[in-house]
């Protein structure tokens, strides 16, 4: 391969990268490079210096002139501009938050989406019983990977990997496995084994629910796969109803358990208690997707103190924060 095929290979993985960062889809999500661009001395631009900050497009190219190049893609001619010295880019239309916009909409829920786990040995019930147990630590996919599966069936504009929670259900046991204390709610948030696949109109996501979501109990036509693991998709809205409804029947199991206890105070209505109050906790951390589906993330402020911050220098290409994590816990 020439030097020149190199760069045009960079270019278009640059395209590619300049399109995802200034798109409406990322911009809605994005609060720091939208306040960027919304800061009155930039005027609607950001500098290719800043720009190779990103890790992503770090990974291409170190070269401002490459991105430059990027910019003045054909493809990109009526979205992106350069400034007068070719030393900034913005948008052509500035964003506007469209007031109309609803995610359920566009967006499809994945589940089974392929995770790394961490085994260890714990106390079982009983004396003397062990077993073992599993805790999700980092995807073993990425955003990309997501994106370009789902692309083939519709047009995708921004994919979001699910993390949080206290819960996650044990797919041997069927159990809520509680891996995360909320009493020290500064555990760092595991996977969920889930994304939200947003698409760029309510016809492009039609499109693809079509081919990968059946009525009922019936098989779709189309049954993706990634990393050897079948996906289970279905409407953002599907799965917020579903929710709904779980909670909803666990309401009215609290409710009846609550009416029992007061006829009779014994162990099985502890137990009830016990599993009602543990539902709740999932519920406050999945609802957390739902106001996310509606408003914008809130500002996250760092709390620098002196003696607990760390450089880390020579990381690997695609060294990613839960790998980090996992090697400085």
């Amino acid at each position: 391969m020439t030097a020149a095929d190199d760069d045009t290979k960079k270019v278009e993985a640059l395209v590619e990268r300049l399109t995802f960062f200034f798109s409406d889809a990322n911009l809605r999500n994005d609060k720091w490079l939208r306040k960027e661009l919304e800061k009155p001395e930039n005027n609607g631009l950001i500098s290719l210096s800043t720009l190779l900050r990103f890790k992503t497009i770090k990974t291409i190219t170190e070269s401002e002139e490459l991105i430059a190049t990027a910019a003045k893609h054909d493809s990109v001619k009526e979205m992106l501009k350069l400034d007068e010295d070719g030393s900034k880019i913005g948008r052509i239309k500035p964003f506007e938050d469209d007031t109309s916009y609803d995610r359920k909409k566009l967006t499809l829920y994945v589940e089974n989406v392929a995770m790394e786990f961490k085994e260890e040995e714990v106390d079982g019930e009983k004396d003397d019983e062990k077993k073992t147990k599993k805790t999700p630590i980092r995807y073993i996919v990425k955003h990309g990977d997501i994106k370009k599966l789902f692309n083939e069936y519709g047009k995708v504009s921004y994919v979001k990997l699910r993390y949080g929670g206290f819960f996650r259900k044990d797919e041997e046991t069927d159990e809520m496995d509680k891996y995360k204390s909320p009493k020290n709610r500064k555990s760092p948030s595991r996977p969920l084994g889930s994304a939200f696949v947003e698409f760029t109109s309510v016809e492009e996501m039609d499109k693809a629910a079509k081919v990968l979501i059946a009525e009922g109990d019936e098989e779709p036509s189309t049954v993706l796969e990634l990393e050897g693991r079948k996906l289970k998709v279905k409407t953002m809205q599907a799965w917020i109803d579903a929710k709904e409804k779980a909670k909803a029947e666990r309401e009215e199991k609290k409710k009846e358990s609550g009416n029992k206890r007061a006829r009779d105070e014994d162990d099985d209505g502890e137990k009830v208690k016990k599993e009602s109050e543990s539902n709740e906790e999932e519920d406050k951390e999945e609802d957390k997707d739902l106001v996310k589906a509606e408003v914008d993330f809130e500002e996250f402020k760092f709390d620098w103190k002196k003696g607990c911050v760390i450089t880390l220098k020579g990381l690997a290409d695609d060294c990613d924060r839960e790998a980090i994590l996992k090697t400085v816990m």
